[in-house]
């Protein structure tokens, strides 16, 4: 997905909204970005922001400023935000920023759980197949 802020006026931005999100855990959130300008000179800014609850976007939680950058690159962060609570991440850049999309074989803003999370969630995987083959076997 290409977002682009070329072309308008001062101080408007492009805005990228995604999910709301509701889990009672802390997430890394991991996504790829593009920075361009037609002239090669600064693109502008990226922000990303964390409205918990739908409150006010509040200060960025992670930005890039002024670097054209050399293809794809990876940017990282962790939330942790816990019941009652839910949270929305909004991207908004003033330049040409394109967002591979997931369909395409890309990588969009997403969330990827913990590590240990997803071992458990491996294990008890492994565990429920043997169980399963174990079962088949004696039938």
């Amino acid at each position: 997905m290409l977002v682009n802020a070329s072309g308008r006026a001062s101080g408007q931005m492009a805005h990228l909204y995604m999910p709301t999100m509701k889990e009672n855990d802390t997430h890394c959130i991991n996504f790829l970005y593009s920075l361009s300008s037609h002239d090669g000179t600064s693109p502008g800014t990226l922000n990303v922001y964390v409205q918990v609850d739908g409150g006010s976007r509040g200060n960025p939680v992670w930005n890039i400023s002024g670097t054209v950058t050399e293809g794809w690159v990876k940017g990282e962060l962790a939330i942790s935000i816990f019941w009652p609570n839910s949270y929305q991440l909004t991207a908004c850049h003033s330049a040409s920023v394109p967002v591979p999309d997931k369909r395409n074989g890309g990588v969009t803003l997403g969330e990827e759980r913990r590590g240990e999370e997803r071992r458990g969630e491996e294990r008890r995987g492994e565990e429920r197949r043997g169980e399963e083959h174990k079962a088949n076997q004696q039938n």
